[in-house]
């Protein structure tokens, strides 16, 4: 998940793309360095939205973090059951 989300990250910075950097981020989940995330932020975006892309990129990394445990969940559930 971690390579497709810097895959998705380099995108988003050749196209200047906000949207698929929220993507990268939700599939970065787990944690790791978010200063990538940061610095696309710092060079992509007018600094009077900083604090609302912060906001966002914070929520969706909490969000990955609670949604990736539970598609794990799913998918083993659902091999050891065919």
């Amino acid at each position: 998940m971690m390579i497709l989300s810097n895959i998705l990250y380099v995108k988003a910075s050749n196209l200047s793309s906000f949207s698929i950097l929220l993507i990268s981020q939700f599939l970065f989940g787990f944690g790791g360095s978010k200063v990538v995330h940061r610095r696309y932020i710092a060079n992509h975006v007018s600094q009077r939205f900083w604090n609302q892309s912060y906001q966002r990129l914070v929520y969706l990394s909490f969000f990955g973090m609670v949604i990736g445990p539970i598609i794990v969940l799913a998918i083993s559930y659902t091999a050891s059951h065919f």
